[in-house]
């Protein structure tokens, strides 16, 4: 069995690649600098800035789109990007335990639910049987 051999890619094709890299970081760096807007948090404006980064990283395929997803998350945990909201809603649920339990309980029959519809049940089919749920 003969198998098909690559040739290594030409400078040209590898230099592609880091004029969208370059532009990326310029984009998020440009917006990180940026003067803060009205009502937008510093943290805020780091996670639009590392946010950008990102879309041109996905838009030019600059990388594997799992692998700029990690990039980002991993970039948005030193820059203390944290929703603020969701964490004072999480505190407040966990200080109350019955209630937590309660929408803990909620949200399984509503995730129960879901995994019993049909469309749920057509994408399991589609899985098991290694075709596109489409299909």
């Amino acid at each position: 069995m003969a198998t098909a051999i690559v040739p290594p890619p030409t400078t040209a094709a590898v230099r592609v690649k880091w004029l969208p890299l370059l532009l990326a970081i310029a984009i998020g760096l440009a917006i990180y600098f940026m003067p803060a807007q009205h009502g937008l948090t510093r943290a805020g404006q780091t996670a639009l800035a590392i946010t950008a980064f990102t879309i041109v990283l996905w838009a030019f395929g600059v990388m594997n789109n799992g692998v700029a997803s990690v990039l980002m998350m991993a970039l948005l945990i030193p820059a203390g990007a944290k929703p603020a909201l969701a964490l004072q809603a999480t505190k407040k649920l966990m200080r109350d335990q019955q209630r937590m339990l309660s929408a803990i309980e909620s949200e399984g029959h509503e995730f129960a639910q879901r995994l019993r519809s049909t469309e749920a049940q057509a994408a399991f089919k589609a899985f098991m049987t290694r075709r596109g749920p489409g299909a």
